[in-house]
């Protein structure tokens, strides 16, 4: 029972939009940030699609406390 283990997509260097930045130019805190901005808009995609795909068919209304 081995899940497939997850990898960071990896850009090449003849891709278009890269740009080197030597060890000096780097921010490593805002490499991080991004990361997590990516993160978190692709958990809250993913709870979206997990909301909208819920059904609410079998919901039973239930009798209001204290009603007779």
């Amino acid at each position: 029972m081995n899940a497939p283990r997850k990898t960071m997509p990896t850009r090449s260097i003849y891709a278009p939009g890269f740009k080197y930045r030597d060890s000096a130019h780097t921010d490593i805190r805002e490499t991080f940030k991004a990361a997590r901005r990516v993160l978190t808009r692709e958990a809250q995609r993913k709870a979206a699609e997990r909301q909208q795909s819920l059904e609410l068919d079998n919901v039973v209304t239930m009798p209001a406390r204290g009603a007779k």
